[in-house]
């Protein structure tokens, strides 16, 4: 069946967000959200790097040199990223000593990451020096498990919804550009969106969870004109539910607090169904947020930044490594290293 609220295809669906209430309690509680959004006070956002690299050879070799002189030094501590200039593709042919490699003469491995997105990819709620921890933090987890250097380039517009993305496609086609102009490629794009389509749920005409899906779906065709189809585009939910601002604190009842909560998931899942639609063919990847049973956590302030909706840099890198979790689990990205022993 179709409803009013957003061509909700199933009774299942309509029975999670009625909760046993009726259509004034939904109108109520979209009521509570557009006075959630009037009232919000922006936070500033980071001034610091929106590209790095998380540079595991380099680590590698750190290592090594701290244990000879007897020293401990972790690798790719959280708040401490290498931060530097992409390098070259003539620089990462040169010869590195005690780098492991498929063969003499096979380059530095390392892959390339786009994130485009709202303002969870610009940092909003990060420490303003370092710049967003979500990609950084992403971008680290993979180095560390795939053993290969990791360039991250953060390309966000704060405020936007899945519509207004559009205008960072430039700088998408930008980016590849770059990468192919040293013989690279864009091996894989992560795009966070939802949350300013989620705070006008409902509130005009397109503002449903099926016009959500159809705007995504010509957002991620978009970026696959630029990256090329074989580009993984991974499409993240969002830890929205767990924020403080929907908390105790705020005066709206249960019954309103669990609608909320059933919308924001309806937003979340039009994106996996999208990844499910046969004519992606797995170009289009989803990472579900954690277990509630192991998310319990999400609701601690001290991942949150103060305005209640954000994550801070604990939050962030919490999350960041949760992506990262779910790009290798579904193998969007392979290791260089076991790429070799396959080979061999």
């Amino acid at each position: 069946m179709r409803t009013l609220w957003g061509f909700i295809p199933s009774r299942h669906r309509l029975a999670r967000i009625a909760v046993g209430g009726s259509c004034a309690t939904l109108a109520g509680t979209l009521a509570q959200l557009k006075y959630l959004h009037s009232q919000y006070e922006p936070l500033q956002e980071p001034s610091g790097p929106m590209q790095g690299v998380a540079a595991y050879w380099r680590e590698r070799r750190q290592q090594g040199a701290a244990a000879i002189t007897g020293l401990r030094r972790p690798f790719i501590s959280h708040g401490t990223a290498l931060i530097e200039p992409p390098p070259s593709r003539q620089q990462q042919q040169q010869p590195q000593p005690h780098e492991p490699s498929a063969s003499p003469a096979a380059p530095r491995p390392r892959k390339n990451i786009l994130f485009i997105g709202d303002s969870l990819v610009t940092g909003v709620g990060c420490d303003r020096e370092t710049g967003p921890a979500m990609p950084r933090a992403c971008a680290e987890f993979l180095a560390r498990t795939l053993h290969v250097d990791v360039q991250w380039t953060a390309i966000g517009k704060t405020g936007e919804d899945v519509a207004g993305l559009a205008q960072l496609l430039p700088a998408v086609g930008s980016a590849v550009r770059q990468a192919q102009a040293v013989g690279d490629r864009i091996d894989l794009v992560v795009v966070i969106c939802g949350l300013n389509d989620f705070k006008y749920a409902y509130q005009g005409l397109g503002r449903t969870a099926s016009g959500f899906r159809a705007t995504l779906s010509s957002l991620v065709d978009s970026i696959h004109q630029e990256t090329g189809t074989a580009c993984p585009v991974v499409l993240p939910a969002l830890p929205i539910t767990y924020a403080p601002v929907f908390g105790g604190d705020w005066p709206v009842t249960v019954t309103m607090r669990m609608l909320l909560a059933n919308i924001a998931a309806l937003w979340d899942e039009q994106k996996e169904a999208l990844c499910k639609l046969p004519n992606m063919g797995g170009r289009i990847s989803f990472v579900r947020n954690q277990p509630a049973e192991d998310a319990a956590f999400w609701h601690e302030v001290q991942y949150w930044a103060r305005d209640g909706i954000h994550p801070n840099d604990k939050g962030y890198t919490v999350w960041g490594e949760h992506i990262a979790q779910g790009i290798v689990r579904q193998a969007l990205l392979t290791s260089p290293v076991s790429a070799a022993v396959s080979a061999a």
